[in-house]
């Protein structure tokens, strides 16, 4: 097999980005992906062998535009450090940047979906969550904000679930500002956080 256009092998990955946000996982297809990036029917196929391949590819590009989006984020993630700060930034994540932000985080969700039935799609996922949970618990350290990992896992769960309520057509957040949404949110879970001095290895 000759070498993969690596160009090509993006583009068709973020052609898959867009037909997960708009048909779902049951409209991810070879065919259907062919037809969104405007390329000869079996291209996909060619680079990605089995539907299987096409969700890990899916999966490793939206790993690396998680990235590439908040590199755009001006000031981020050191603003994850304080909530006010972090809730314009991660604000601009959930509901900014247009469509493309609604897509993104569309696909994101039914990506999370796909790997209840998908194992394979978890050690990408799994790694991703790990690195925005280390860079946060980073940043709170070196604020001296805290950092227990269940406090960093609660703080990840509210913005998941915030994430979902905001792509509801009946949005409940519609009537809400995000940013202070999560600006209450952080500010009560850093409040709440165990006694730093009594988690293990704190002393």
């Amino acid at each position: 097999m000759p070498p993969q256009n690596e160009a090509r092998k993006k583009h068709l990955a973020d052609a898959a980005i867009d037909v997960l946000a708009r048909d779902g996982g049951h409209g991810l297809t070879h065919r259907t992906v062919d037809k969104h990036a405007a390329v000869p029917t079996g291209t996909t196929s060619n680079y990605f062998r089995t539907r299987d391949a096409l969700w890990v590819a899916v999966a490793n590009r939206v790993a690396e535009r998680h990235w590439e989006i908040i590199s755009t984020i001006e000031g981020f993630p050191e603003k994850m450090a304080t909530p006010n700060e972090a809730s314009e930034a991660i604000s601009l994540m959930l509901t900014g940047m247009a469509d493309e932000g609604r897509i993104f985080n569309l696909a994101m969700l039914e990506l999370n979906l796909e790997a209840i039935r998908r194992p394979g799609l978890r050690p990408t996922l799994h790694e991703l969550n790990e690195l925005v949970t280390r860079q946060m618990g980073i940043n709170h350290r070196l604020q001296g904000l805290p950092a227990d990992r269940e406090t960093l896992d609660m703080i990840g769960i509210f913005l998941r679930g915030l994430q979902l309520s905001m792509l509801m057509p009946w949005n409940l957040g519609q009537a809400y500002d995000p940013a202070r949404l999560i600006e209450r949110a952080y500010g009560a879970l850093l409040a709440t956080a165990p006694d730093q001095t009594e988690l293990p290895g704190s002393g």
